[in-house]
């Protein structure tokens, strides 16, 4: 069965969680060793269907094998100021599917009129730094423990 990139719905709740904690388990790609949720997190796992934030899996079957999310940066407070998140598991890394749904968020967000999207990565994570430049996002200084933060601006239409 093909990897389906699509947005999130009620039914991958329980499989994205075990996806993130997988991920997180890692070591290395995330702040932290399993999920924990933020408010912008909770909100988006009980309420998917909402305009100000994007959620998108890629579902291989009844499986999510990762995610790419787009959440207000001071949520809940509104703003043109987004963070962007994503992750893999490694059966499916180097398919494209990280290009995909990192294309589908930027166009999300411009159709949404966000004008700035931020994200942090790890600083040996040439992988994933390779694909934000590839998009237009740039260093925007170094974070605390090998964490690089990248940034782009988005040329809104009528902004």
């Amino acid at each position: 069965m093909a990897v389906v990139v699509s947005l999130f719905s009620g039914v991958d709740r329980e499989s994205l969680v075990q996806a993130i904690d997988e991920v997180c388990g890692e070591g290395g790609w995330m702040q932290t060793t399993h999920f924990e949720p933020s408010l912008a997190w909770q909100h988006a796992l009980e309420v998917p269907d909402l305009p100000h934030h994007l959620l998108l899996v890629a579902r291989d079957g009844g499986r999510v094998g990762g995610w790419c999310r787009l959440f207000p940066r001071d949520y809940p407070k509104p703003s043109d100021n987004f963070e962007l998140g994503i992750g893999l598991l490694p059966a499916y890394r180097g398919q494209g599917l990280g290009q995909e749904m990192v294309g589908r968020a930027l166009d999300w967000a411009l159709a949404h009129r966000i004008g700035h999207v931020v994200l942090t990565t790890h600083q040996d994570n040439w992988t994933a730094r390779r694909l934000f430049e590839t998009f237009g996002f740039t260093c925007t200084g170094q974070g605390a423990d090998s964490w690089l933060d990248m940034a782009r601006r988005l040329e809104v239409p009528g902004g």
